[in-house]
């Protein structure tokens, strides 16, 4: 995200609310939240939602700290 605010490939005008939502999700990652923070779900949750929305075939392959990749075939 820095690299391509440096590399202008970012709008200026986007900069302060992506520093800000690092700020949040990475720095602060595991602080108690408020209404408006951006809120993660457990991968259990999320994997429910698209089973709940229809979805035959879901899992998640791959997942690192706050990160997912998540599969689904509906």
């Amino acid at each position: 995200m820095r690299k391509a605010m440096k590399s202008d490939l970012v709008p200026a005008v986007m900069h302060e609310a992506l520093l800000q939502w690092e700020s949040r999700n990475v720095r602060q990652f595991g602080k108690p939240r408020v209404s408006g923070d951006d809120c993660h779900e457990t991968i259990a949750a999320q994997l429910g939602y698209l089973t709940t929305c229809g979805f035959n075939t879901v899992d998640c392959p791959w997942q690192k700290g706050m990160w997912a990749i998540f599969h689904a075939v509906k």
